[in-house]
């Protein structure tokens, strides 16, 4: 997947009265949002309401991937450690699929977090963007070579839940730092966009991924 025009793609869901081009089909259950994408890919967003907060963002402690009513979960993420909030996001996206498998997912913030466990759970191309840690522990999954997560290291949202604590990301990590004229806090999608864009010109970051 060419990560700039994945970041791209998801600019249009933050925006009010926006038209996602190439959207086939929109997901919006238990609180949950995502986008089928007429090339199959799945787009998950991020927080976009208080109860995404008090549902998912909030819930730090962890559960072990069998706890959630996933029941299908293949040996290696049921037997892994998440973030309880996060895997419930994903838990309900990948039932609203309906067996459906997407060809790549992109997550953004809360969308990113929920993808980095689907993404270790179907072994699909992953782009995880902006996103909080996932996983607890350090044993890696078989599937985590299919996730990559972008992540500007002055980003609060991208710090949490705390190393300190056992917290990572599921998957390889890019951390972007700081380029000439950007001087505010980044998060949102059309944020990282030009800083994406400049690490790729400098070759600190990669263009395409896998």
């Amino acid at each position: 997947m060419d990560l700039l025009a994945e970041c791209t793609r998801m600019i249009p869901i933050y925006t009010v009265g926006h038209v996602l081009v190439g959207g086939r089909k929109v997901i919006n259950t238990g609180g949950v949002q995502a986008y089928i994408m007429d090339d199959d890919t799945l787009l998950i967003p991020g927080t976009n309401s208080s109860g995404d907060w008090w549902s998912f963002n909030l819930q730090t402690s962890t559960v072990l991937g069998r706890d959630i009513d996933w029941a299908d979960l293949d040996k290696a993420v049921g037997n892994a450690r998440w973030h309880k909030g996060f895997a419930k996001h994903a838990r309900i996206l990948y039932h609203a699929l309906g067996g459906w498998r997407p060809r790549a997912i992109v997550g953004h913030s809360l969308g990113g977090a929920s993808a980095q466990i689907l993404g270790a759970y179907l072994g699909v191309p992953t782009l995880a963007i902006a996103t909080p840690r996932a996983r607890k522990g350090s044993h890696r999954l078989k599937n985590e070579g299919w996730v990559l997560n972008v992540v500007y290291e002055k980003d609060l949202v991208t710090q949490v839940p705390p190393k300190t604590l056992g917290f990572r990301y599921a998957g390889s990590v890019e951390v972007m730092t700081r380029v000439p004229g950007v001087t505010k806090a980044l998060h949102n999608p059309a944020d990282y966009l030009p800083v994406m864009q400049a690490e790729i010109a400098a070759g600190t970051l990669r263009s395409h991924f896998p």
